[in-house]
């Protein structure tokens, strides 16, 4: 069954040295096109994860990642386990998790699930990739 369907990335809340606060990335307040990615295991071939990778600004003194706000659909099934982490890019691939980021690990019912962390030092123009996973999906 699928765990979810992801409808847009992500807001990824970002405290810049100097103590402001800015969003880095969003695209929360585009309006959907009504595509959607599945997550989960079943036999029509759905993923049990989801990346979507982002690149760091210039920023001498690098940023602050704090939060990163996924919205989501419906569930089917019985979702459970799912969990989101930070990942290093080097190559074009995700590979080595940084971080697994603080938030509900079933999310159900439609709407912004906002998963955080105590605050991960990002470099600056480098690229990163949030990854969702669901292994105990049905």
């Amino acid at each position: 069954m699928i765990l979810r369907a992801i409808l847009s990335y992500c807001l990824l809340s970002i405290l810049f040295a100097g103590d402001s606060t800015a969003d880095l990335v969003s695209n929360l307040s585009e309006p959907s096109d009504g595509g959607s990615n599945g997550l989960g295991v079943n036999p029509g071939g759905f993923n049990d994860r989801l990346s979507n990778s982002f690149t760091t600004g210039s920023n001498p003194l690098g940023y602050n990642l704090d939060a990163i706000t996924l919205r989501m659909s419906d569930a089917f099934g019985t979702p459970s386990g799912f969990s989101l982490e930070l990942f290093s890019v080097p190559d074009s691939v995700p590979d080595g998790s940084l971080l697994t980021f603080t938030g509900d690990n079933n999310p159900a019912v439609a709407g912004d699930y906002t998963y955080t962390t105590p605050g991960f030092f990002l470099t600056p123009n480098t690229t990163y990739a949030w990854v969702a996973s669901a292994p105990n999906s049905p």
